[in-house]
Order: structure tokens, then sequence, then C-alpha cells
């Protein structure tokens, strides 16, 4: 319909006649803000009415949503209105940025992202969801903007398009909230359910809601009517506990308006603490398999993708695809891990300079990173990841070898490293199962981990278990869509992709290794790369090289060392691991970086260590190696 103005008069005089032909709504909007507590499934399940009565809304929402006209319009013209509007283009992807607390960021990669695509050319409209404290504009450069999301709330203006101002960015528009209203923070069911239809229908390709940190209602119900769902979070234990408690209201919201859910929803006040999470609600279910059904298929819709901003160690470079691997076993969803983004103070200059951060530090460590986000929400379009195609095993239904994240052809390093990996994840201390795991849980967790363990490190027992897993001796048959590359900054390696290999079995075994390495030299993603892997039936083999030569008359180097090293198949820290010796002292062994390296009396002892490990002559080694070292 042709966008047209509605004049409108409030009045608080009861005695005091309206003018002919104006609208007069005297009706209060209900206070406080629509937050979801722990334990009021009530509220979470059931519409909020307002203070004068159900009778009240009805009203006030069939005229909110134009069900009652209020101006005759002349046909032709509305006929030539809705033409032009079907032929206006429509947003090819919608995207919900949220987060479970503030501070985390989220503001940082919707403008930035924005700014990103236009960039490439892309018609992109930001919205800023934080109603009632909008400041996205601060973050492009913006003055405060004449007409805002308040005046859409308030019909001052009747169409979403209308408030969509211009920024420095060709391309790029915005939807300010500067300067609402209190009301605005809580708009009633009809003025949201309009706004999230005028979302469709603006004139752009792709349209990017920031929305506020939280549970509300507001939140969750326009995250969950998004295309794509962006949930970021940082490194800290609050952090990433609000981002799962957010994920689980989500999918307890969409579950709601699915009218075949409503026996089990009724059932959810009886779950004794907490949000239950979509694979409790399957349980809860029980032998309903028409309800089972039904939550399956909303646990395969609903795929919330996850970044983690503020990474400064290694740990927190792992830790969004630890809680990828996590979110998959223990909520059942096809959780997708989007990338990280790396802490660094040109984020906090360019907000207080007031300037974009893809502008003023375009080169900055973290621009890139964002720019890979970016990348990979495009790529979505077109190629969804293979991992988040089909709903993941949950943990019972995982095999051993699932569950360490090892195909059935690894080796003896292989299984003690995945299982290193595995116990560094589920460990009580750990950021990854904070707020998903109970403690109860987690003693049950290592029993599995441990059985996994004992069951594959012994030859028999694990053949054994091969054969009851695999009775015809067939390994399941690989896909042909290639697993969507889970690691971001991966250097670039001889990788190639083929079905699952041999067991390889020998007195020295060559592992399969991935030394996808960032910047610091950490191995990032390794359980949540497996898992990618399996689910598309293909493995990752990078190409090892050959044995090196080596006899009783053999002057051992550092780059010798580190050839030996990689044809076993060892990982740098897992001789550190081993040895007890300094990462940093043990890159300079091999690098032969004399000026990083411990003192002789030491280097000795270190360079010693080393060979024990890699099974090689100690006096040897030590000797012909020290002959190098500058006098």
């Amino acid at each position: 319909m042709m966008a047209r103005k509605r004049k409108r008069r409030r009045t608080t005089d009861a005695s005091a006649a309206p003018d002919e032909g104006v609208l007069v709504i005297d009706a209060e909007l209900p206070e406080g803000d629509e937050t979801l507590e722990t334990a009021d499934f009530e509220a979470l399940l059931e519409p909020a009415e307002a203070p004068g009565g159900p009778e009240m809304y009805d009203i006030v929402d069939e005229l909110e949503a134009g069900s009652v006209p209020l101006v005759d319009e002349d046909e032709e013209t509305a006929a030539a209105a809705a033409q032009a509007e079907a032929e206006m283009e429509t947003p090819r992807l919608l995207i919900a940025i949220a987060s479970g607390k503030g501070g985390v960021g989220k503001s940082l990669l919707a403008a930035n992202i924005g700014i990103y695509l236009a960039q490439l050319g892309r018609k992109v409209v930001l919205v800023d969801g934080t109603l009632g404290a909008g400041n996205l504009h601060t973050m492009l450069q913006v003055d405060s903007p004449d007409v805002s999301l308040g005046d859409f709330f308030s019909r001052d203006v009747d169409h979403l398009r209308d408030v969509v101002v211009s920024t420095p960015f060709a391309g790029l528009g915005l939807i300010s909230g500067v300067d609402d209203g209190v009301t605005a923070a809580n708009p009633r069911p009809a003025q949201k359910n309009r706004l999230l239809t005028q979302l469709r229908q603006l004139n752009t390709e792709y349209v990017i809601v920031d929305l506020a940190p939280g549970c509300g209602f507001n939140v969750v119900d326009m995250f969950i009517a998004a295309d794509l769902h962006v949930v970021v979070t940082h490194p800290e234990p609050t952090a990433i506990e609000s981002a799962f408690r957010l994920i689980k209201c989500a999918f307890m919201r969409k579950l709601r308006a699915l009218d075949s859910a409503k026996p089990l929803l009724a059932e959810i006040p009886k779950v004794p603490r907490g949000i239950p999470s979509p694979r409790e609600l399957l349980e809860l279910a029980g032998g309903r398999e028409a309800l089972r059904d039904v939550i399956r298929e909303a646990m395969g819709d609903f795929k919330p993708r996850l970044v983690v901003n503020g990474t400064r160690t290694r740990e927190d470079l792992e830790l969004g695809p630890a809680l990828t691997v996590v979110g998959r076993r223990h909520l059942g969803l096809p959780l997708d891990y989007l990338g990280y983004l790396e802490h660094d103070d040109a984020v906090g200059v360019s907000v207080r300079r007031r300037r974009p951060l893809q502008v003023e530090f375009p080169e900055a460590k973290v621009s890139k990173d964002i720019d890979r986000v970016a990348r990979r929400l495009l790529g979505l379009e077109s190629h969804e990841n293979p991992a988040c195609a089909q709903l993941p095993k949950t943990l019972e239904q995982q095999s051993h070898y699932e569950l360490l994240g090892l195909h059935p052809g690894a080796t003896e390093p292989e299984i003690r490293r995945a299982h290193r990996h595995v116990r560094r994840l589920y460990h009580a201390q750990s950021n990854a199962i904070f707020g998903i795991v109970s403690p109860a849980h987690l003693e049950a967790v290592h029993e599995r981990i441990e059985l996994a363990y004992a069951t594959l490190i012994d030859p028999e027992k694990r053949d054994t278990y091969s054969r009851s897993l695999f009775p015809d001796g067939q390994w399941p048959e690989p896909s042909q869509i290639p697993p969507a590359d889970a690691v971001p900054h991966a250097a670039p390696t001889t990788a190639t992709l083929r079905p699952h290999v041999r067991r390889v079995t020998g007195p020295m075994p060559r592992a399969a290794t991935s030394p996808t390495n960032n910047e610091h030299g950490d191995t990032l993603g390794e359980l949540v790369d497996a898992e990618a892997r399996r689910a598309s039936g293909l493995e990752l083999v990078v190409q090892t090289p050959d044995m090196p030569h080596w006899g009783e008359d053999t002057e051992f180097t550092g780059d010798l060392l580190r050839k030996i090293r990689e044809a076993c198949g060892v990982d740098l820290r897992d001789v550190a691991d081993q040895t007890k010796i300094s990462l940093n002292y043990l890159r300079a062994i091999e690098t032969e970086d004399w000026s990083s390296a411990p003192a002789p009396v030491y280097l000795r002892g270190f360079v010693k260590a080393m060979a024990r490990c890699l099974r090689l002559p100690p006096d040897q080694v030590a000797r012909t190696y020290m002959a190098r070292f500058p006098s």
C-alpha cells in the first residue's frame, strides 16, 4: 500500500470531543520490561496481556496492524502502489546479531560487517535493534538522525523504509534508534509484528539487525525471525553462560509458535530448574513420536552461528570450536562456528573517535577477522556447512571414535593427543562447558572418556570394538561434499581430501597430522574439525614427509630434528607436554635461534630430552647439536 500520513491526537480530557476524522487512542502501554526470569516459563510460553485486559489489545492491535481502515483510498492509486512495491527488491538475507550479555562487541561486529558488504557493492540496511537505547549511529559516523524507530512505532511515519537514513558509505543505510521515547523499549505485539513484516519489505539485499543483549521477548522474537542467527560471546564464563541461555530461550520461543508442540509446552513448568535444552525437551516428549518429530524438525531449522570476540590466548582461540562441539553434543543443535575476533586496542580507539573500525584501522588484525566472518556469512547463502546439514549426535549416541574426534584409522599418537584434548575440553574449570554440563553429568562424561581411551589405546580391545562397530569391515562411504573449513586463520598446507585412511601399524607410526597453525603457532579447533570431516565422511590428511635417513655418523641439526618429528607425526606441543620444556625453547632448538635458546648448560639437557621423546640416541644428538652452538 502507498505510504500515507495519519493524523493522531492524544487527549487526557474525557469531556473533550475529538475532531471529525481524527483517530483518538487513549491506551496506556504495559509497564515494565518483558524480561525472562529463570523459572517463569508461563511468561515465556504465553503472551503478556495489557493492563486494560485482552479486549483493549484486540482493538489496538487491529488498528496498529491496519485491519481497520482509517481512510478510504483511491483504488487506482492503491493498485499502482501495490504494483510498485511488488517490483521492489526484497532482502535476500535477514541477519540477526545477538548476545547473552552486553559489552561483548555485538554492535562492533554488526556495523563493520555492514560496511564490509557495502564496500563489496551490496545494498545493506543496518537496524539498531537496541530498542529505547540505540547508539549504532555513533559507530557509523552518523550525526543524530531526524527520524528513528520511535517514529515508526508511534506511526509518525507509515513505512519502515521512510526511517532509513543515509550513511557516509555508498549502499549502506541505517534505521536508527536514537532519541526514542521510553515506550519504544516495549513495543506492543502488533507493533513488533509490523516491524518484522516491513523488515522483509525493505528495498535492499541484506538487513542486519543489531539486537539488544539478554533474553527479553523483543530480542528473542526478532532473533528467531531472522534467516541467520549470530551469537557473539566473550571468552569469559559469564558471557558464555548467557550466550547459551539465549540460545535455549530462543528455541523455546520457536516451539511456542508451533501448535503441535503445545502438549509438550504444558509440561515444561514441571522441569526442576533452569531452561531445558532442546535435547532435554526431546527427552521430555518420551515415546510420542509425532511430537518428537516436531521437535527434531525445529532443532534442525535452528542453527545458531557463534563468534568469539576479544581473544587473547591460545585457550581463547580454541574456545569457539570447543563451544561448537559441546553445544552440538549437549544441546542437540547444529551449531556453527564463524570465527573469532582478536583483542585489539584499535577497537577502543575507533569507538572513542566515533569512526568505523574498517575505516580507521583497515589493516588491523581485528579488521581482518571481521572480514573473514563476513565472508563466511556470505558463503552460507550458497553452501551450508555439511556439519549443520543434519542433527548432531548426542554424547550417548557417539561412538568412541566420535567422542575423541578420531577416524577409525587413527594411530596411537593421534589417540593420545585426542584424549588430552577431550580431557582438557571437559575439565571442571573449562569455560567451554560452563553453564551447559552440570557437575553431576560431568562425572559421567569423564567415565565415558576414559572408557573410550582405554578401549582404543589397547590393540586387542580396539580390534574387537571396531569389528562390532563395522561388522562388514567397511567404514562409512565418504560424501561427495567437501567439509567446510572450521579453522580460522589457517596456514596453507599440502592437505588433500580422501576417504578414511587405513589403520597404520609398524614400529615407527606416521600419523596423519593437521598442522593448521595460526600466527601464534597454535593448532586450532582439532575436535570441531574432526566432527565436520566426519559429518561429510571425508578426512583431512596432510602429506607428511618421509623419515630422514640417519645413522651413527649423522650430525643432528635443528632442521633435522624438526623433519624427524614431523615424519613421526608428533606435534611440537606434544613434545612440550611430555618433556615439560617451554614451547618457545623447543621452537628455538628447531630453528637454531641461539638468542632465544636457554644457556648451554640447560640447552644440552633440553636437546637430550627432545631426542628421547623422538626415540633418538640422546648422547649423539646432544653432542652433534651442541657442536653447532656458537662459542
